[in-house]
């Protein structure tokens, strides 16, 4: 997306209006596209005069920027400088751009510098500003896209389950990891009840379930509240009380067997036999 044709204004892909010195350091910049992306190259402290000076570090609303900070004579070429700025992050963001006199021709360089970023510069190289100079020139925010966001917390979460009911459509927090004034996010994996973890190189973290592994078996129903009234008094054992998630409706829990099965049924029993 561009907000405006190349031919359109003079100061595309700056945001105008430029001075005269800016438009002849940008003057043979015809396009530029920036894709922001991995580690910055340094960040900010918060607070600091850099954070809240005016210029290319200003506090203002404007979360994303990319600025031209500087370009420099070398040889044949001129070297463009640029700034990508999101909150207190930076990332600097370098092209080696051929100043030759050569009307007509238009040509494009990548970035060549140490970040992840992937940026393209278009060029003239006839209008190439062959000198060197500080200044500070924003790019239109259409030509940036920003790759940069950071998972802060992971929260685990399991169904609710008390004395072997469930609620599908409800969620308790079972950890939660990282959060505010977190660095690193790191979750120590263990073995569960019924579930025993492992990490494995070529598959990364494997889940083996079955019945008595890992922790063994579940203490109480496998509840994952607290609140439960499993406390209150004595529990009955030795009945169903549910059938794959399903609870009893009027004292009926409905089964509903294949083909291949029968189903004998008495009260109190439910059996389930093999047809011939």
């Amino acid at each position: 997306m561009t907000t405006r044709h190349v031919s359109a204004h003079n100061d595309y892909p700056f945001i105008p209006p430029l001075s005269l010195a800016a438009a002849t350091a940008t003057g043979g910049l015809l396009d530029a596209f920036f894709v922001i992306q991995g580690d910055p190259s340094f960040s900010l402290a918060e607070g600091s005069s850099e954070a809240e000076s005016s210029g290319p570090y200003c506090s203002d609303e404007i979360l994303h920027q990319v600025r031209l900070v500087s370009y420099a004579l070398s040889g044949t070429n001129t070297v463009f400088t640029f700034q990508a700025k999101e909150g207190l992050r930076v990332w600097v963001l370098t092209f080696t751009v051929p100043n030759v006199l050569d009307p007509g021709k238009t040509g494009q360089v990548s970035n060549d510098d140490s970040t992840d970023c992937r940026a393209v510069l278009i060029f003239d190289s006839s209008k190439v500003a062959a000198g060197s100079g500080f200044v500070d020139i924003e790019l239109e925010q259409a030509r940036t896209q920003w790759h940069t966001e950071q998972v802060a917390e992971i929260t685990l979460m399991n169904i609710f389950r008390c004395d072997g009911v469930e609620n599908s459509s409800s969620f308790v927090p079972a950890a939660v990891f990282g959060g505010a004034g977190s660095s690193d996010l790191i979750i120590p994996w263990e073995d569960g009840y019924n579930c025993e973890v492992a990490f494995e190189s070529d598959a990364g973290l494997r889940f083996l379930a079955g019945v008595g592994i890992g922790k063994g078996t579940s203490p109480d129903f496998g509840d994952t509240t607290s609140s439960c009234g499993s406390s209150e008094g004595v529990t009955e054992t030795g009945f169903v009380s549910t059938i794959n998630g399903f609870v009893p409706v009027n004292g009926d829990i409905p089964v509903t067997v294949s083909n291949g099965l029968g189903k004998q049924k008495a009260r109190g029993k439910l059996q389930l036999v093999t047809r011939v």
